[in-house]
């Protein structure tokens, strides 16, 4: 009884930190692209360099999972 508690709460800490990480990792993201791209006035959406930019932002956030 003892080890099913131990491993619950073991459980819920780690999911609880898997959670935080990815919270802060889409964060960065949704910073990076919006104060980044948006607001700086280089964002050209033709553009391949702020295509690329983003595009590999999401995909290192994709990948961290």
């Amino acid at each position: 009884m003892i080890y099913l508690r131990l491993e619950h709460s073991v459980i819920v800490i780690l999911m609880a930190v898997v959670a935080i990480v990815a919270f802060a990792a889409i964060w960065s993201l949704i910073l990076k692209i919006l104060l980044g791209l948006f607001f700086a006035g280089s964002f050209d959406r033709a553009g391949y360099s702020a295509f690329r930019a983003v595009y590999g932002m999401i995909l290192k956030v994709i990948t961290a999972f």
